[in-house]
């Protein structure tokens, strides 16, 4: 599964809808505003690029572990 990040990047629920159909609406929402928020820190100064990098990498193995255990 690859997922990208960013202000430009497509929807999650755009991306990995196919490759996780057991998803819901509200998982999808969840971890969307969850990308959002590091974009979001990330535009604003507040995240290092560094620190963004690690805050994806916990939302892309967050998503991994949700999909594994359904």
């Amino acid at each position: 599964m690859k997922v990208k990040f960013g202000a430009l990047s497509p929807k999650l629920y755009e991306q990995i809808a196919a490759d996780v159909p057991q998803f819901t609406k509200l998982d999808f929402k969840h971890f969307q505003a969850d990308a959002d928020a590091v974009t979001r820190l990330c535009i604003r100064g507040l995240l290092s690029d560094s620190e963004t990098t690690n805050a994806r990498k916990k939302i892309m193995k967050a998503i991994v572990k949700k999909a594994s255990s359904k």
